[in-house]
């Protein structure tokens, strides 16, 4: 053992340091100045300057705010509570902007100082549409002849339809109504007689159109439409009552059986033979075939 200790501090000596081991085997910091690297080296905990060393992760940073965008924000309008609930205003309309259709019409801004555009103007007011005139046709010349029931609805509207725009447009057409009441329509004679008589005093056409245009025939009705007419009540109920009245109605009734008539309306356009109504383009198309 001793020899081994000898040995070794000669080696010492010969390097110009030795230092005695202590005898718990450690080494004595001040003989040996390099003994905190080395401490160091064998793995000892390192302090908060040795962290600063290794790399770290970069930390997040927030960005410096940017007053320019700072002073937008301010300046904008604050959100009106009609907005933060949903609900629009109505907003009216500037000079600047367009007038919304009106009446399916484009109407530009208006301009106060701008003088009125009379073209515009007529396209915006549209013109009343002028009333067609009736082509008169006084050369076809025919005969027309009706058998009428006052009281029967599609002799009156044959009548207010068809009838009365040929007399106005046909003036050489003559056309000829013929009495014929039937029998399950109580005023159809009554009216008949009235009709009759007002043709004696000059009025026939202006009672047929009063007896055509009204669904009530009664006999109240009939005596207030001889007033409204002008017509001599007295000379109206002498009429009423004679035979030849009577007489006038049932020759019509034996000539519309004799021809062939059933019901009513019934026409004989020059001799032939058409019945019911027919719309008035019809008859006029039957008339330009003469």
């Amino acid at each position: 053992m001793m020899k081994r200790l000898f040995l070794f501090c000669s080696v010492l000596f010969l390097l110009g340091s030795c230092t005695i081991p202590s005898p718990s085997g450690t080494q004595d910091p001040k003989a040996d100045p390099s003994s905190d690297d080395k401490t160091e080296i064998s793995g000892s905990p390192h302090d908060e300057a040795d962290d600063a060393s290794l790399p770290r992760e970069p930390e997040e940073t927030s960005l410096p705010a940017d007053p320019t965008r700072e002073e937008d924000l301010a300046s904008e309008d604050p959100v009106s509570p009609a907005e933060d609930t949903g609900i629009a205003e109505d907003n009216p309309v500037t000079s600047e902007e367009t007038i919304p259709p009106e009446n399916g019409i484009d109407i530009a801004p208006l301009d106060e100082n701008a003088a009125p555009d009379p073209a515009a103007q007529s396209e915006l007011t549209p013109s009343p549409k002028p009333e067609p005139e009736a082509i008169i046709h006084p050369e076809i010349e025919a005969e027309i002849e009706v058998f009428h029931d006052p009281e029967c609805p599609f002799c009156r509207r044959f009548e207010n339809e068809v009838l009365s725009v040929i007399r106005m447009k046909y003036p050489n057409v003559k056309i000829i109504i013929r009495y014929f009441p039937l029998s399950f329509h109580p005023q159809a004679r009554p009216a008949s007689k009235f009709l009759f008589c007002a043709d004696s005093m000059g009025k026939f056409n202006e009672m047929l159109a009063l007896i055509s245009a009204s669904s009530d025939i009664s006999d109240t009705v009939l005596w207030t439409k001889t007033k409204e007419l002008g017509l001599n009540v007295d000379e109206m109920a002498v009429c009423l009552s004679s035979s030849d009245t009577e007489a006038a109605i049932e020759d019509d009734i034996i000539r519309g059986r004799s021809l062939g008539v059933k019901g009513t309306p019934t026409f004989f356009l020059n001799g032939e033979m058409h019945e019911g109504t027919i719309p008035l383009e019809n008859l006029e198309k039957l008339l330009k075939e003469l």
